[in-house]
């Protein structure tokens, strides 16, 4: 039905609906009907058709009935035949169009069970089944409920949305002695034959609750009714051929790029070449003097986006010369002289023994199930990847790229869990307050039912606080610490640290770094990042730190449409307005304390009946939370602030933000700051604004090129790349 009505919802959209509400009158003299005005391909919706059919013949006879009494008072009437087609008449009008028929079918009648896990019986999902983490995880209650649904002779079926949901459960529940099968393409008009199994089965489709039904004499429950709702992502579509690129890099028009044997040419995008019967796709390269390579799309992966200064970039290599093969020497002599550097940067790390967690239990895979989203692929990917770093001995040193909101905070969560599963103690280094805040939210959310001690190190815990938050990460009580540069300083004591998340690499100076790199030889390190900085991409590109990138949206995410623009009262006056009356809010990026009133001033003089309000890191604790709650809860309608915003607010409502002299700000600083933005459904907008372009420094202009040219979902790692090419 729901379908329907989005397909009904599209036809009024564009003027092509129009709803009947009777049931075929005849158009007296003609003998037609209105089927008979509609064209060949007309698309007929019908609800309760199968009703209409059923009171057809009542409603001819109830015709009947009037028809007789009018001809007894003398009255002229028109007859039922005259009136209505017949059934078999209906039939053959309707024949001869495509239709959409919504039959009436009895509802299964509410007995034993059905919604039973969505009634307050629920609360053992929520309380009985998480426990301390390390003991076994209580699934007894609902084993108990398959028990009792096999004595009362019904068959139970779990159905799980996806094939990795539907293994995890199965390997769990034999844990508990309760054989299961995974039966991907179950036939539910045999299973009357395999009640006399006496197990459950567990199968995968899409259900929305489950239900008892005992002419089948089955019990059915989904896995949403055990493990509390997921939300569900679209399904990654996957590009043809053509629309591929097996680079780390997407190609552009003229875009620089590196042949493994002709060396640097220039893209010329894509060309179909005919060649007697059979048609071709091929990647144009064009070299010096005009020469041009064609390279099929099933070998593009030999072409990789040029990264460099620019300008090497303009020095294309001549097709058959020797400059390339020299290039590729004297590059090989400077990357064995900077590999010799690195690696003795992390010799220790590959000799030195780590802690080898043990592997994943049913104690981790149950925890994996309560995750609220269903894992995209490249997250799966990531946390595979983690997870097989911290089982070996080595210590792991890994970064995850992907963009604000795709889901990496899950992937430190799960390294946490094992963390502290094995007994050892798990840090998570973030650069403000605000983060810090969220992710102790988030984390307390995560873990709520197991019996950890998360606590949360910065300025906004008092100093008696924080001595006893010190006192237990010394002892070992405290399981979890999440804590901005405060953790780094001199009197901080672990008593077995076992894992150290960085959240925002780049926000850290090099002092902070030095002390990172005393836990790197040891400890396992778990780095989280949107916009790598160029150094640690640089490590990664070259193999000696692990990545892995997340690289798939979220539902219904959008990519922000930017402008750059000349500071401008009527860009401003609008972008808020208009923010404004779609219910939204707007940040207002302004990051110079000491002039941040005077701009609150001017904007409460252009925007007189707009509220606003202002956040810094200079101001008090209670006055920053009170702004940032008001901002929350859309008391006020822009934010003037700082880049203290850059890490760590997700506000769905603001989806408009000024940036106020762009050019000041690094790439990934801009980029962050613009991931603050476009969080919910709606499309989002940045402004920023830049002086005039003769003002402009060099680096900045390539900044601002680099930011407007990745401005699509996902971008963070090629915008970093971008960064590394500048640098």
């Amino acid at each position: 039905v729901e379908s329907v009505k989005r397909v009904i919802e599209k036809l009024k959209t564009q003027g092509s609906f129009q709803g009947i509400e009777s049931i075929l009158p005849v158009f007296y003299e003609k003998e037609e009907t209105i089927f008979d005005y509609f064209k060949k391909d007309t698309l007929l919706i019908s609800m309760g058709l199968e009703t209409g059919r059923n009171n057809l013949a009542a409603k001819i006879e109830n015709e009947e009935k009037k028809y007789n009494q009018a001809l007894d008072n003398g009255f002229f009437r028109l007859g039922p035949s005259e009136l209505f087609k017949t059934s078999l008449e209906f039939e053959g009008i309707l024949e001869k169009f495509k239709k959409i028929e919504i039959s009436e079918v009895p509802y299964i009648q509410e007995k034993d069970g059905i919604n039973f896990f969505n009634t307050e019986d629920n609360i053992w999902i929520k309380s009985e089944l998480k426990s301390k983490i390390g003991s076994d995880y209580p699934l007894s209650p609902f084993c108990d409920w398959i028990g009792d649904k096999i004595k009362k002779d019904l068959f139970p079926v779990i159905v799980c949305t996806t094939k990795t949901q539907a293994l995890r459960l199965s390997s769990v529940l034999k844990t508990y002695g309760v054989a299961s099968d995974l039966e991907e393409d179950l036939n539910i008009l045999s299973l009357k034959e395999r009640v006399s199994r006496k197990e459950p089965i567990i199968t995968i489709g899409m259900l929305r609750h489950g239900f008892t039904y005992e002419d089948y004499k089955l019990a059915i429950i989904t896995e949403d009714e055990i493990f509390g709702v997921k939300s569900r992502r679209r399904k990654k579509v996957k590009k043809l051929a053509s629309e591929r690129i097996y680079s780390i890099n997407e190609l552009a028009l003229e875009d620089v790029v590196v042949h493994v044997d002709h060396g640097l040419g220039k893209y010329k995008g894509l060309e179909k070449i005919r060649i007697g019967s059979l048609t071709g796709e091929f990647a144009v390269v064009e070299y010096r003097d005009d020469d041009k390579l064609y390279v099929p799309v099933d070998r593009i992966n030999i072409l990789n986006k040029y990264v460099g200064s620019g300008e090497a970039a303009g020095l294309l290599d001549k097709l058959g010369g020797k400059d390339w093969s020299k290039a590729k020497e004297k590059a090989k002599k400077k990357a064995e002289k900077i590999a010799k550097e690195l690696l003795s940067i992390y010799a220790k790390r590959e000799v030195n023994s780590g802690y080898s967690f043990s592997p994943s239990n049913d104690s981790f895979r149950d925890f994996e199930s309560s995750f609220q989203y269903e894992e995209t692929p490249g997250q799966r990917k990531a946390i595979n990847d983690v997870i097989s770093d911290m089982e070996k001995s080595k210590p792991m040193d890994r970064l995850i790229c992907g963009d604000v909101g795709y889901g990496k905070t899950e992937v430190a969560i799960r390294a946490a869990f094992k963390a502290v599963s094995d007994g050892k103690q798990a840090a998570v280094l973030v650069p403000t307050t605000v983060l810090a805040e969220q992710h102790s939210k988030t984390f307390e959310e995560r873990f709520t039912g197991y019996a950890l001690n998360i606590k949360v190190l910065n300025r906004f815990r008092t100093k008696k606080e924080q001595i006893e938050i010190l006192k237990g990460m010394e002892n070992g009580d405290v399981d979890i610490v999440i804590g901005t540069h405060r953790l780094l300083q001199k009197d901080i004591k672990f008593a077995v640290l076992g894992l150290l998340v960085i959240d925002e690499e780049q926000r850290f100076g090099v002092k902070h770094k030095e002390r990172i790199k005393g836990l790197r030889s040891s400890v396992d390190v778990l780095t989280l990042t949107a916009t790598p900085i160029p150094r640690t991409l640089h490590l990664s590109l070259s193999g000696i730190r692990d990545i892995s990138i997340i690289s798939t949206p979220p539902e219904a995410r959008q990519a922000i449409v930017s402008y750059i623009s000349e500071f401008d009262e009527n860009i401003i006056r609008e972008a808020a307005l208009n923010e404004l009356k779609r219910g939204g809010q707007t940040y207002f990026v302004h990051n110079n304390i000491s002039t941040i009133d005077n701009m609150v001033s001017f904007l409460e003089r252009l925007l007189p009946n707009v509220k606003i309000g202002k956040a810094h890191g200079r101001m008090r604790e209670r006055e920053l939370e009170e702004q940032m709650r008001k901002f929350i809860h859309k008391e006020t309608d822009i934010l003037v602030c700082t880049t203290i915003v850059e890490s760590g607010l997700d506000i769905p409502g603001a989806n408009t933000m000024i940036i106020n002299r762009a050019d000041r700000f690094g790439l990934a600083q801009l980029y962050q700051l613009r991931g603050r933005i476009g969080r919910g459904k709606n499309q989002a907008y940045a402004y920023l604004f830049v002086p005039e372009e003769n003002r402009l420094t060099k680096d900045a202009v390539k900044r601002l090129k680099v930011l407007m040219q990745y401005s699509d979902l996902g971008a963070g790692f090629q915008l970093a790349m971008g960064d590394l090419q500048i640098r």
